[in-house]
């Protein structure tokens, strides 16, 4: 998972995974659908990665303790979807659900 910013993204601040890794929680962006999405990943090992999406509205930092006892046995990547949580909003009357899954869909590439 990439969490460099996208060319001409930069107002959002690309966090340090060093400096923001709060209890084993490490946060992030990624470039999807033009717009930057809020990523926070925890766990090592060979498991199956659990991807979480937040709820809309909402975000996943509401996970955050199911994220953390769930990266016990495998790696796991929450994603505030599009105009939730941290992450940036589609362009007014641009949003939908099926641009919404196509965001998070990219987030995981």
């Amino acid at each position: 998972m990439n969490l460099a910013p996208a060319a001409g993204q930069d107002h959002r601040r690309v966090l340090d995974r060093a400096a923001d890794t709060l209890g084993g929680l490490t946060r992030g962006y990624v470039s999807a659908e033009n717009i930057q999405l809020a990523v926070r990943h925890a766990g090592q090992g060979h498991g199956l990665p659990l991807v979480m999406l937040s709820p809309a509205p909402g975000s996943v930092t509401w996970f955050q303790p199911l994220l953390r006892r769930l990266a016990e046995s495998r790696p796991v990547v929450g994603i505030d979807l599009p105009g939730c949580g941290d992450s940036d909003a589609f362009a007014r009357g641009r949003t939908s659900v099926e641009r919404m899954a196509q965001a998070a869909v990219a987030a995981m590439d």
